[in-house]
């Protein structure tokens, strides 16, 4: 995924018991190099998650957005300057 792609995603709520919304979450990549993949980065939600509903329809989004990239470039991203 592209950070600028999951940034977009901005659109889950929480609810309060009558399902209005309360707030929005915002979404944002953070850098988090592990010692085996020095180009890794986490998703964190502001403000954090209050249950697992939020997150079980961020990973929704998540997989809708990799179905569509595989659908169009197949699994390998480009670099910047060769996309078209």
């Amino acid at each position: 995924m592209i950070a600028s792609e999951v940034r977009m995603i901005n659109n889950i709520a929480q609810g309060d018991t009558k399902g209005n919304p309360l707030f929005v979450y915002k979404m944002d990549v953070f850098p988090r190099p592990t010692d085996d993949n020095p180009a890794h980065a986490q998703i964190e939600p502001s403000p954090e998650y209050k249950n697992k509903t939020p997150f079980r329809k961020l990973i929704e989004k998540l997989a809708f957005l990799a179905n569509e990239k595989i659908d169009k470039q197949g699994w390998e991203i480009e670099l910047y300057e060769l996309r078209s």
